[in-house]
């Protein structure tokens, strides 16, 4: 799902992806990163939920084992240790403030096939948390180690993962869920810092969800169309103003040297 945020962003990483078939090489001596922690944080809170929400003391459990099982070098383990403590205390804080649904479902693989005229095109996501509530709505939480979307970002559509997971659970694209419409998205940013956790509801107004939702269909619909078309390119960073925090094909567009011609008048 978020290789739709890419398309937009910088096109020619999919076509470096998928077309050329091109992987990054590892770093030599890669050290563990964040993303070993999204996957702690993940997991830990994954089978925590799944064993039945057991109070703070178990989710320390859950989340310092998920750590343990990650073997990550002994300093980076004792830096993070502390931090998954302090995750596990918002999270149990949190918990406890909103209404418990009737029915909740954890990383769930979800599909949506749209039919444009050239062939038909396949979206699949993995959402991190799904909920139905008692009147039959559902809320969907996404959990984040690193940086939050912008909420203006998400209602203009460059970060679209959560609009589009909604857009998914309303056509029935979840397996093991009912179709039903979203009255709420949130993002979790989940760093155990000194602000532990926070909360994220986008769009600033509930009552713009439903076009929201509507919007993203139509734009992921018209974006397929128009690179259904073979002359259309697959340009590296055709919005400067949304460019990709990171790509691994960067150096194989030369965008440091245009950006650098462009920067000084070039062409």
């Amino acid at each position: 799902m978020t290789e739709i945020d890419s398309w937009l962003r910088d096109p020619y990483a999919i076509y470096a992806r998928h077309v050329l078939k091109l992987r990054a090489l590892p770093a030599l001596e890669e050290a563990a990163d964040r993303s070993d922690i999204g996957v702690v944080v993940h997991d830990g809170l994954d089978l925590w939920l799944k064993e039945g929400q057991k109070g703070g003391r178990a989710l320390h459990g859950c989340l310092l084992k998920m750590l343990e099982d990650r073997e990550l070098r002994p300093a980076l383990a004792a830096w993070w240790r502390p931090r998954v403590l302090r995750i596990a205390d918002w999270v149990c804080e949190r918990e406890a403030q909103r209404e418990r649904p009737v029915l909740l479902k954890t990383e769930q693989k979800g599909t949506l096939t749209l039919t444009p005229p050239y062939a038909p095109f396949r979206l699949t996501a993995r959402a991190d948390r799904i909920e139905i509530a008692q009147d039959g709505r559902a809320t969907i939480i996404d959990y984040k180690t690193g940086t939050l979307p912008k909420v203006s970002d998400v209602e203009a559509g460059w970060s679209s993962q959560l609009v589009l997971e909604a857009a998914m659970l309303r056509l029935g694209g979840f397996a093991d869920l009912p179709a039903a419409e979203t009255a709420s998205l949130l993002y979790w940013r989940l760093t155990g810092d000194r602000h532990r956790g926070e909360e994220l509801s986008v769009p600033k107004k509930p009552g713009d969800l439903d076009g929201l939702v509507d919007s993203a269909l139509d734009r992921l619909r018209r974006r397929v169309e128009i690179f259904d078309d073979p002359n259309t390119a697959y340009r590296s960073h055709p919005h400067p103003d949304y460019v990709p925090r990171y790509s691994d094909y960067a150096h194989l567009a030369r965008v440091s040297e245009w950006s650098a011609a462009r920067e000084e008048g070039g062409e």
